[in-house]
């Protein structure tokens, strides 16, 4: 499945100066003293299945470890992320993007004595 980072809408309002935005529709609509300029994509959204921990779990194309993180209400200061046998460096949740087929393990670390 292919990977997409995408927003339904975007909106922008500016005083005194117009910038133009590419792809989608466009829509200009002026106001006094305020532009605002309305663009709107359709989007499909592609979705993915990776493995967390033996499960099967449904994501949205593209998505992070942090991502996948959230979603779980998994704080990532607390875990360890493995993917497909590989540590995944804390500081580069945001940024590793899953592929379909991926298999994570996401360890909690748990303190005692």
């Amino acid at each position: 499945m292919s990977q997409a980072c995408v927003s339904p809408v975007c909106v922008e309002v500016s005083r005194g100066s117009y910038q133009k935005l590419t792809g989608g529709l466009s829509r200009t609509y002026n106001i006094p003293a305020v532009r605002l300029t309305i663009v709107s994509h359709s989007v499909t959204v592609s979705r993915m299945r990776v493995w967390v921990n033996g499960d099967a779990l449904e994501l949205e194309a593209g998505a992070t470890v942090l991502r996948l993180l959230e979603r779980a209400g998994i704080d990532p200061v607390r875990v360890a992320v493995e993917r497909n046998r590989d540590i995944v460096p804390r500081q580069s949740y945001a940024n590793e993007c899953l592929a379909e087929g991926d298999r994570l393990e996401i360890v909690t670390f748990v303190g005692g004595g």
